[in-house]
């Protein structure tokens, strides 16, 4: 009888990823990037913490 193992090394997968819409995506692209904008350059110290908590 023949050993019919496969070598993992010959071995070759190929996946795709399952594919997620988003029914609002505009709105999402805005949020976030509104999100972008309002953190950009933001330095939190010690100091000023309390200040942008929340």
């Amino acid at each position: 009888m023949e050993n019919n193992i496969i070598d993992p090394k010959t071995l070759k997968v190929q996946s795709e990823l399952p594919r997620i819409e988003f029914e609002n995506q505009n709105q999402l692209e805005k949020t976030v990037d509104a999100m972008v904008e309002r953190f950009t350059g933001l330095v939190v110290t010690k100091d000023t913490y309390e200040l942008h908590r929340h």
